[in-house]
């Protein structure tokens, strides 16, 4: 191998392991073994992510049989930016979820340019609402049903859409009829990401799923959680683009010593 990846986490994990494995290849000129298909460790196995989007791998220099190095997120940037002379002394895996400011925020246009992209445009004043609860739920990584609501009400629109990995969430469900939202579940991931990424309104949660649909989208008016960091702050380092950041969060006497929540009703608005 040249360079290989070692997926962790689900689809937009994998898809931002992916990309970023591009940039490292492309700017160096080395070989990327590892295709865009997903592992099977959450879905169904060979799960190929990279088909809705057209994606290459790289050709380049073969290095497989020289010392191998692991990139982390603590050391990818500095061989990022290494000569590529130096950097095809070595093969490479790479473990980790590069999502710092200075992977795909820092490359932006070049990154989306591997993406062949059509979009379906959606009339302006149509909306979509990114909805992550999953495993986040009944915890203050669980962002607050006001975001959603106060981030609804700034905008002004006629139809709206809301997807999440949990429809059947009260939070969802309430959005729903408070908004006339219309659910939208397709179980591909991609295509999900794909349908968002048509709309010139788009509500985002937390999360490299939600962060993608906003960095392929043509939309003119982005919102995202403005809140302080609480376990994902991959869409904060998009400020370049004009998202908007709504900083609602939960007040400090309702988050327990393990981020659980002691009382879901008081958020901190700003």
């Amino acid at each position: 191998m040249s360079v290989k990846i070692k997926y962790r986490g689900r689809s937009g994990n994998n898809l931002i392991q992916y990309l970023a494995a591009k940039l490292f290849c492309e700017k160096h000129s080395l070989e990327l073994e590892t295709p865009p298909i997903c592992d099977g460790a959450f879905f169904t196995k060979g799960y190929n992510f990279g088909s809705p989007w057209g994606l290459e791998g790289n050709q380049g220099a073969n290095t497989s049989n020289k010392p191998e190095i692991t990139l982390t997120d603590e050391n990818f940037l500095d061989f990022l930016n290494s000569p590529t002379q130096q950097i095809q002394e070595n093969s490479y895996i790479m473990y980790g979820f590069f999502q710092g400011k200075g992977v795909l925020p820092a490359n932006c246009e070049k990154v989306r340019d591997y993406f062949k992209l059509t979009y379906d445009h959606q009339p302006r004043d149509h909306v979509f609402v990114a909805c992550r609860l999953g495993d986040m739920q009944n915890s203050a990584h669980m962002l607050p049903l006001e975001y959603y609501q106060t981030a609804l009400r700034r905008l002004k629109f006629t139809k709206g859409f809301i997807t999440s990995d949990t429809l059947s969430h009260p939070n969802v469900i309430s959005l729903q009829e408070e908004f006339g939202l219309v659910p939208y579940d397709n179980g591909d991931p991609m295509k999900k990401i794909d349908f968002a990424k048509n709309f010139k309104q788009i509500i985002l949660s937390e999360g490299s799923f939600s962060f993608l649909m906003g960095f392929l989208t043509m939309g003119a008016r982005i919102i995202c959680p403005g809140r302080p960091t609480r376990w994902s702050s991959i869409h904060k380092h998009m400020s370049h683009l004009k998202w908007e950041g709504l900083d609602i969060d939960w007040a400090p006497h309702c988050v327990g010593p393990n981020n659980e929540l002691l009382c879901g009703e008081l958020a901190i608005k700003k």
